[in-house]
């Protein structure tokens, strides 16, 4: 009996492994040769409509639970599904920046436009990838040809680590005097941070004003207006619920709003119920691909 029980529980485990373990059929392809930067497209491929994926820190291909429920959702509007590997992907973040994500998405649209022959494009971002988003709506060489950007998590770094680090203001202090010193491509301790992390890429995700601070919950209306300024492409902005990563006692909706009121060109905003940073809960996934595909309806295919 021990050992009929032991097999059962064993090919229990399987089946949940391949429930959990999603699995995408496409094509995978190099973007740009010089730097061996690939893409994974996925859904309908021969559409010359595409999503563009951006991961957050840390992750990488396949990095969030809902994209199979999303890459089915927005093949029946024919738009592929292109994750995008960068730089930054996995620990490589702490060496690159937003400006050299924004180049490498241009490098990526400028291959699907030539080989691909896409010609209408939406950037979406998780997490710090919504930086991204930000980043190459406002800066992007190719943003025009970008129809829209769809930011999910767009969390503050700079909130959230203040908050789960207590020595956050030393760590701050030794990143901002390094770049005083002209040492801003040189690594932070290791005993700030296990992944490598440059003290310009340290100072851009957790000081006030860094490059990847437009998200703060404490940033002044000027502020907003400033960041927000020339950001004109479409776009809409979606927070978790229960976004273990959102660090304010401001409500998500009150910063969401406030964003919108500094840059007319957002859309469409929501508090997604019962949704992690990563919207795990199917329930919570199912809100998040009708959002996303009534906004993709609402922006057409020109």
């Amino acid at each position: 009996m021990l050992s009929l029980l032991t097999t059962f529980l064993f090919l229990f485990s399987l089946n949940l492994l391949h429930i959990n373990c999603a699995e995408f059929e496409g094509r995978l392809f190099t973007y740009h040769n010089a730097t061996r930067l690939t893409a994974f497209e996925s859904g309908a491929i021969d559409s010359n409509k595409a999503l563009i994926f951006f991961e957050g820190l840390t992750d990488g291909y396949n990095g969030v639970p809902y994209l199979p429920v999303l890459n089915d959702a927005i093949s029946k509007l024919d738009y592929s599904l292109i994750q995008i590997q960068t730089t930054s992907f996995y620990r490589g973040y702490g060496a690159s920046s937003l400006a050299n994500d924004a180049k490498e998405v241009d490098y990526l649209i400028d291959y699907l436009k030539k080989y691909r022959k896409k010609t209408h494009f939406v950037i979406m971002g998780h997490s710090t990838g919504c930086q991204d988003s930000y980043w190459h709506n406002k800066y992007g060489r190719n943003s025009g040809d970008v129809a829209a950007y769809i930011l999910q998590a767009p969390a503050s770094d700079r909130e959230y680590y203040a908050d789960e680090f207590p020595g956050w203001p030393e760590h701050l202090k030794l990143a901002t005097r390094m770049r005083r010193e002209d040492r801003g491509s040189e690594w932070m301790p290791r005993s700030i941070s296990d992944v490598p992390v440059t003290a310009d890429r340290f100072f851009s995700l957790y000081s006030h004003g860094g490059d990847d601070d437009v998200f703060s919950t404490d940033l002044s209306d000027d502020e907003l207006d400033h960041l927000y300024e020339n950001v004109n492409r479409p776009m809409m902005l979606m927070h978790g619920e229960m976004d273990e990563f959102y660090r304010s006692s401001v409500p998500q909706m009150v910063i969401l709003e406030r964003l919108q009121k500094a840059c007319p060109a957002i859309k469409k905003v929501a508090v997604i119920p019962g949704a992690t940073h990563k919207v795990v809960d199917p329930k919570a996934q199912a809100v998040l691909v009708d959002l996303v595909t009534s906004f993709l309806k609402s922006i057409g295919s020109s």
